[in-house]
Order: C-alpha cells, then structure tokens, then sequence
C-alpha cells in the first residue's frame, strides 16, 4: 500500500466537517420567504385599489422570488459538495492523522 502524501501545515492545522452554508445565505432566505408573505397576504389589500399597486405587488413578489432562488442555491451548492466529495467538505482527516488503514490519498476510512 502506498504511503499517504506529507501533511501540509494546512492540513494538519483543520478537520474539515459538515460544510454550513454561509450565513449571508441563510439571512437571505429566511428574509426573502419573509417577504413573500408579507407581499402575498398583508399588501393584497393594499394591492386589491389600484392597477399600479397591483404591479408593485408582482414586482415584489419576484424580486422576492429571486432572492429564494439565489440563497436556496447557495445552501444546496454546499451540501452537493459535501455529498459529491468533489472537495476538501468530505468530513475526513488528511495527511499524517488519517493513520494505518487510511484509503487512497491519505484519507481517512469512512466510519
């Protein structure tokens, strides 16, 4: 079995866990879902007068509709690497620390 590749300082200095999304993203969606509600339900009225509040309505709700798209993507973009192991988010150690038994790569066995 091939040795594993030296640790780097890097390596060595992290254990790459569970990926979260980033918190931006987060805000963005719970905001963003927020204001959907409040456009749908507690503008209707407002909206029911007039042509032009009921374009502002569709307007909102849209750019609303953006915002969830946008930050849904963000948080499924870091839960797809995570699964796909596409990158460092495989939730194992690298280097000197994945120890005898260790796969391919220096990375640990899965549990």
């Amino acid at each position: 079995m091939a040795e594993p590749p030296p640790a780097s300082a890097a390596d060595d200095a992290r254990v790459v866990g569970a990926r979260r999304p980033p918190l931006s993203a987060v805000v963005v969606l719970v905001v963003a879902l927020a204001g959907v509600f409040l456009v749908q339900f507690a503008l209707s009225g407002w909206a029911e007068g007039d042509a032009l509040h009921h374009d502002v309505q569709h307007g909102l709700l849209f750019a609303c509709g953006i915002l969830v798209g946008g930050a849904a993507v963000a948080t499924y973009r870091t839960g797809a690497d995570r699964v796909a192991g596409s990158g460092p988010e495989t939730g194992t150690r690298r280097g000197a620390d994945a120890g005898a038994g260790s796969g391919p790569g220096g990375l640990a066995e899965p549990m």
